[in-house]
Formats: C-alpha cells, sequence, structure tokens
C-alpha cells in the first residue's frame, strides 16, 4: 500500500469534484439571473426555485473547496505496525474465515474528511473513512492484528486488521 499514491489519488478526485461543483454553480447562477426567469405571476415560483439552487450549488463549491484544502495540506504520517490506528491511516482489513470463499481485503484510508469516497490505485481500491463514521471509530485506537466486527448489509462480519501504513 502506498499512502502517497492513495492521497493523491484522492486529491485528484476532489479536484474533478470541485470543477464540477463550480461548474454547477455557475449555471445555477445563469439560471437565476436570466430574464426568462423572471415570475410572471404571484404562483410562477420557477426564480425562487432557482435561487435557492444557486445558493445551495455556491455552498457545495465552498464545501468542495475547503475538503481539497484539507487534503493538500493533510500531513503524511507514516504509521508503524506498533502504532495505534489514528487519522491519516492506510488500513487492510481482512475478513475473518476467507479461506472458505477466497480471501476479502478491505482497503481504508482515514481521513480528515469526505468519509465514503472511493479511489482506485493500480487495481486496489480505498475508500476514504471519516473518523466520525461508525467504522472510522470502530478503527481508531485499535493496533495491527487486532480483531474488528463490522456491521456489512445488517450482518456482524469479522475482519483482521491486516496492515496499516
Amino acid at each position: 500500500m502506498n499512502k502517497s499514491n492513495v492521497l493523491q489519488a484522492i486529491i485528484a478526485t476532489l479536484e474533478v469534484q470541485y470543477q464540477t461543483a463550480i461548474d454547477a454553480a455557475k449555471e445555477a447562477h445563469k439560471t437565476a439571473t436570466d430574464d426568462e426567469t423572471i415570475a410572471e405571476n404571484k404562483y410562477d415560483t420557477f426564480a425562487l426555485e432557482a435561487s435557492y439552487l444557486a445558493h445551495g450549488q455556491s455552498q457545495r463549491v465552498l464545501d468542495c473547496e475547503n475538503n481539497l484544502r484539507l487534503f493538500k495540506t493533510f500531513p503524511i504520517k507514516h504509521f508503524l505496525a506498533t502504532d495505534v490506528i489514528d487519522v491519516g491511516a492506510l488500513v487492510a482489513l481482512t475478513k475473518q474465515n476467507a479461506e472458505a470463499c477466497g480471501t476479502q481485503m478491505k482497503h481504508y484510508f482515514i481521513g480528515p474528511s469526505c468519509g465514503g469516497l472511493q479511489v482506485t490505485v493500480g487495481n486496489m481500491d480505498y475508500m476514504v473513512i471519516s473518523p466520525q463514521s461508525a467504522l472510522g471509530q470502530t478503527l481508531i485506537g485499535k493496533y495491527l492484528d487486532d480483531e474488528v466486527r463490522i456491521p456489512v448489509a445488517g450482518q456482524l462480519i469479522d475482519y483482521d486488521i491486516t496492515e496499516i501504513c
């Protein structure tokens, strides 16, 4: 697991999201201020709805900008096998008793935000989880080779922490 490559993939994905948010905000603002949007009667709410959308898109731009800044300035800490898992750790979990159905490994980056974001580096998928998430709270404070129980599709599945960096 190469944490630098994973972090660069996260940043690249966030840059795309940021640009998409900017484009959507510009389009929403254009629609909200267009002469065609002026209300024709008191029941015509298109202009009001367009202004709400423009405001929401502007807020999304700010959120994307903040997330991008967080990850661009995020210090890369290299965790040793004896370190406790914390924000910034790249963690691999292996499903217990996976021999019967093949090894099932999941990779997570505990980031400062953007929980749920997924990136692919090489042929491996990584999911960003935040410290506030249930999974983040489960992993933080654990060590390499600890066991964790994670709810998946309504069932509790046991995993071993097999890698940390």
